[in-house]
């Protein structure tokens, strides 16, 4: 298991993170979230997200410490084709939104005037 925290103050994002990883829970491709709670560790009270443990590290851990700085084809196309899967099923829970727009509010391709 993985624990991800933060400060009870920043609790928001993580508690929205939770929501949107118990609406995917059903995904294979997607780390499953086993809930989240508060604790309290000298004197802060502080907010506790509870995450599937993902053993092979991130692909970017993979890749860097592949001794080549690249993978072989298989792996790629097992990784993309996981990737694609995930994104799919983000997409079919309407997690993504299809208004050209990054959760950040800014859009994709805008040229400045």
């Amino acid at each position: 298991m993985a624990v991800k925290t933060c400060g009870s103050s920043h609790s928001a994002l993580l508690d929205h993170e939770k929501s949107i990883l118990q609406q995917l829970k059903d995904c294979p491709q997607i780390i499953e979230c086993f809930g989240g709670d508060f604790s309290f560790e000298n004197d802060e009270k502080l907010y506790n997200l509870f995450l599937e443990y993902a053993m092979g590290g991130s692909l970017a851990d993979k890749l860097k410490n592949s001794g080549h700085r690249s993978l072989p084809e298989s792996e790629v196309r097992r990784h993309t084709e996981a990737i694609l899967k995930g994104l799919q099923c983000i997409h079919e829970n309407g997690c993504v939104r299809e208004d050209r727009r990054f959760w950040f509010g800014e859009e994709i391709g805008r040229e400045d005037s």
